[in-house]
């Protein structure tokens, strides 16, 4: 035998018993479910508060607080938090009677925050109690009595049994999907406490004692914080109890792609905070011999049952590979042990406690259930998932913990004292920095190497683009870094503000849909010239959801090589054409209302705006042709604006050709000036008369562009870099 046939078989062999292993504890949980359950502690139940997080829910909030309060006691508090809201939230929970407290930190987003952030407000006066439900939570009736009182007598984490439904006219996938959720919440939990005395939190239907409350951090964006909170207490000596009779019910979502969205965010979530955690917690068992902290840690490692059949079936295949070529049959009979395991167990688990969730008529359901974990594993929902689950245990390179986990790609040509700047700046932020160097006849590169960035020289004989420069350095950030979750972009001439990193990622990691976040990018020295204030004007654009970028942006680093990166052949124009790609993917561009670089633009001769305003022009006409046709499009409106503009002039001097009349066409341009400065004059102030002449001039310089474009285009030829910065001496 080859050593390589060796390793393999060696390698499958692992695969086989490490699988065997789970399947027997799986079926372990599912048997033990048949015996009688621990009898949960019970006495006196204190008063409590209970607190409902709550994002967006007004619809249905106020039947989930009026369920909550039958079970309350005239001592116990009911708390809502209104986190990030843009709905009435916060004035129904007010009507309902409930306590409310408005959370708005969109950077912070996640129910991690929210639940922390209630626990801050209750400190000045704790309840003995505090019980969390989630809003769109029902709780069956004495639920609240009973897992408080749990709670309070073990000095415990008490746990609800929770469940979730499928709607009545749910198709046979989703019955299966709430069999699934059966065998996992009710069946496998049930076991896990009645072996073990040990269960898992779900995130809704939770009672901590007040001393364990304070003492917990959960501030965080993670998905799975039930998990990860679930595996921190049985770390600190106090593991969660199951209280059976204590039940709290939800229904699964209508939408069939919320359906799939919820499935994806929790099972990614769970496999990751498995493979980040369990291994540490069997490590810290065996030192410690805790058989209850050991089970705990394999129930985690279990992963959704579709995904490890799916699994297992694949390991009895690959196990014949071995049993053919050198006769080595235990990877194969331990695949097809763990296979029958999961499936005896898993008809028991139906037979016993399942039959009303999935009828008989509704079995073949679970072909379509398992079908339907494809959608849950497919790119898109991974890329979601990893996004919420707000990933740690990166690669630390340097700076802040968030820090390593962004990398940064700095372009530039000739920047000097700038890039020294920029690279400061890039080293307080943390994280790996690249530069792509554009033919630097400077010291640039030596700057570079000096603040210990990895430095990229373009290669000359290609035409140079900003495109192409940033494409190079996230190439090498991906070489230098290849698990940064995100890519800070940020041109020489920039430097980052101190903060804005660890702000950005914060809010990618709460917002799985965005794919792009910039800030204010703000002008150094706006006294310089007119047209340096002018610059910072147009950069002050409004927070909120917005089409596009500029070269100062955090990208999602997978989305970005998923899109391609940038196009390479644009000389202007490529990150708001990358970001209508992106938005005709699904994503969504947000600018955040933050400071986010300092920018020089030194630009203070008017030749230079001028170059800067005819490289503008061409962007509007390339890019609104490349994507002429598309359901999304840009730009094409502001490059007829700057033709029907400029061609006032040219059409009313040739028009007065046959009557003298047709000169009082260009009385337009006044008139607009005038316009724009009564418009522009409390935001701009004594700027209002300038930069509205400048506005009317810049469609002339828009449309050299634009016809400058169109011009090789027709002749085939490539247009060329325009530096606005290359006429300075």
């Amino acid at each position: 035998m080859s050593a390589l046939a060796f390793l393999l078989e060696t390698a499958l062999f692992v695969l086989a018993l490490a699988a065997l292993a789970l399947a027997a504890f799986y079926a372990l949980e599912v048997l033990a479910a048949f015996l009688p359950p621990r009898v949960a502690p019970t006495g006196p139940r204190p008063p409590l508060a209970v607190v409902v997080p709550a994002h967006d829910e007004a619809a249905g909030l106020a039947g989930v607080l009026e369920n909550i309060r039958a079970q309350l006691w005239r001592e116990d508090r009911l708390v809502v938090v209104a986190d990030n809201c843009s709905d009435d939230t916060a004035s129904v929970a007010s009507g309902a009677g409930a306590e409310v407290l408005i959370r708005n930190e969109p950077a912070r987003r996640g129910k991690g925050y929210a639940l922390q952030f209630a626990l801050d407000a209750l400190k000045p006066a704790p309840p003995s109690i505090v019980v969390f439900i989630d809003a769109d939570c029902r709780l069956r009736p004495g639920a609240l009595d009973r897992v408080a009182a749990a709670a309070a007598a073990s000095g415990r984490p008490a746990q609800a049994l929770y469940l979730m439904r499928a709607p009545d006219d749910a198709p046979a996938p989703r019955r299966a999907a709430e069999f699934a959720w059966l065998v996992m919440n009710r069946v496998r939990m049930a076991g896990l406490a009645r072996l073990f005395d040990v269960t898992r939190l779900t995130g809704t239907g939770m009672a901590l004692p007040w001393a364990l409350a304070a003492e917990l951090d959960l501030a965080s964006c993670e998905i799975v914080e039930d998990l990860a909170l679930s595996a921190a207490l049985i770390e600190r000596g106090a593991p969660p109890l199951l209280v059976l009779d204590a039940v709290v019910e939800s229904d699964f979502p209508k939408a069939d792609d919320s359906a799939v969205l919820q499935r994806a965010r929790w099972e990614h979530g769970s496999l990751r905070l498995a493979w980040r955690r369990a291994p540490g917690l069997l490590a810290k068992a065996a030192r410690r011999r805790d058989a209850r902290l050991a089970a705990a840690a394999l129930d985690l490692l279990i992963p959704p049952l579709a995904l490890f059949a799916a699994a297992v079936g694949g390991l009895c295949l690959v196990g014949l590979a071995p049993l053919a070529w050198s006769g080595a049959s235990a990877p194969f009979y331990m695949s097809c042990g763990a296979m029958s395991s999961l499936i005896v167990a898993s008809a028991a688990a139906w037979v016993g406690f399942g039959r009303d969730a999935l009828p008989p008529a509704y079995l073949p359901a679970l072909a379509g259930h398992a079908l339907d974990k494809f959608r849950v594993y497919s790119a898109r929902a991974r890329l979601v998932a990893d996004v919420d689950a707000g990933r740690e245990g990166r690669r630390a390179m340097s700076g802040s913990a968030r820090g390593s986990r962004v990398g940064h790609v700095a372009i530039g040509r000739n920047e000097g004292a700038r890039l020294v700047a920029c690279l400061d700046s890039l080293a307080r932020a943390g994280g790996p920095v690249v530069y792509v160097d554009s033919g630097s006849t400077d010291d640039s590169i030596a700057a570079a190497e000096a603040a210990g960035a990895s430095v990229v020289r373009l290669d000359p004989t290609i035409p140079f683009t900003a495109a192409r420069a940033r494409n190079a350095g996230f190439a090498r950030l991906m070489e230098v870094a290849p698990d940064a979750d995100y890519v800070q972009f940020v041109d020489g001439d920039c430097a980052l503000v101190d903060g804005w990193v660890d702000s950005a990622a914060a809010f990618l990691d709460a917002r799985p849909d965005v794919a792009v976040v910039c800030g204010r990018r703000r002008e150094r020295n706006p006294q310089a010239s007119v047209y340096n204030r002018l610059c910072d004007a147009e950069w002050d654009t409004p927070a909120g959801e917005a089409l596009a970028c500029g070269g100062d942006a955090l990208m999602r680093s997978r989305v970005f090589e998923d899109a391609g990166g940038f196009r390479d052949d644009l000389i202007a124009g490529e990150e708001p054409e990358l970001c209508l790609r992106l938005r005709q993917a699904g994503w969504r561009i947000w600018r955040l209302e933050a400071e986010m670089t300092l920018h020089d633009a030194a630009m203070t001769r008017f030749s230079q705006w001028w170059r800067r305003s005819v490289r503008a022009g061409h962007a509007y006409a390339e890019i609104s042709d490349l994507h002429r046709g598309a359901p999304l499009r840009i730009w094409a409106r502001e490059a007829r604006r700057a033709l029907v503009w400029a061609g006032v002039a040219p059409a009313a001097f040739i028009s007065a050709a046959a009557h003298p009349a047709f000169l009082s066409a260009l009385t337009i341009y006044p008139a607009q000036i005038m316009r724009l400065t009564l418009k522009w004059r409390n935001r701009y102030g004594a700027d209002a008369l300038v930069f509205s002449c400048l506005s009317v001039l810049g469609k002339f310089a828009e449309t050299v562009g634009i016809l400058r474009y169109w011009a090789n285009r027709m002749r085939g030829a490539r247009s060329r870099l325009v530096e606005y910065k290359a006429l300075e001496k």
